[in-house]
């Protein structure tokens, strides 16, 4: 009788060939790829891009001040830009690093505690006298617009009074009489904003061009 179930004997020798090419297959490509990895340009690797911004100074004290500021990051800049980006503030308490946050024309306010708001009368003030009357922005949480606005209008009828001593009529009262500009310094454009909302900074851009 003849068995005509496969033969172990007749096809082992091809089972262990199949076996053996298939490691020299997987090692040669091993080999390729180590040479391949070996070979590569550290330099070449991409690199990750650099932030839009960096701090350009922060200070806080708690119930004192807090105050941190942001300027657009020199790397990102546009090519052949000759000045810097407007800088970006976080709160404007009065802290030791005024100076540093008065060329802020953004500034965004987290919440109206005293030390987080404390200077942004002078600051809207100090900005528009440096820079040519401009009104900075200051996005503030929605419920403080009102707030801000009655305190604006009490700063601002202050800071337009001027105390005069009256001239002598001989009547030794030393009189002094108040008199106003013709236009208040607290120039500001208070935008109230929800939780969640995303604020577009204009102005920004990028050495691609985009903002």
């Amino acid at each position: 009788l003849t068995s005509h179930l496969p033969s172990p004997i007749i096809h082992a020798p091809a089972a262990f060939m199949v076996a053996v090419a298939a490691s020299i297959l997987l090692l040669s490509f091993a080999i390729v790829s180590v040479s391949a990895f070996a070979m590569i340009d550290p330099s070449s690797a991409p690199t990750p891009s650099p932030p839009h911004f960096r701090v350009a100074a922060v200070w806080s004290k708690a119930g004192v001040g807090t105050s941190a500021v942001l300027e657009p990051d020199p790397r990102t800049a546009p090519t052949g830009a000759k000045k810097k980006g407007p800088r970006v503030a976080f709160d404007v308490g009065s802290t030791p690093i005024f100076d540093e946050v008065v060329p802020a024309k953004v500034v965004c306010v987290s919440h109206g505690h005293v030390d987080h708001v404390g200077g942004i009368f002078g600051h809207a003030r100090a900005h528009a006298v440096t820079y040519g009357g401009e009104a900075p922005t200051y996005y503030v949480p929605i419920e403080l617009v009102p707030h801000l606005e009655s305190a604006r209008e009490a700063m601002s009828a202050m800071d337009a009074m001027c105390l005069d001593p009256s001239p002598s009529d001989g009547d030794g009262d030393g009189a002094v009489r108040a008199r106003r500009r013709n236009e208040s310094l607290m120039k500001m454009n208070v935008v109230g904003v929800r939780p969640g909302e995303e604020i577009e900074l204009k102005g920004i851009k990028g050495r691609d061009g985009k903002r």
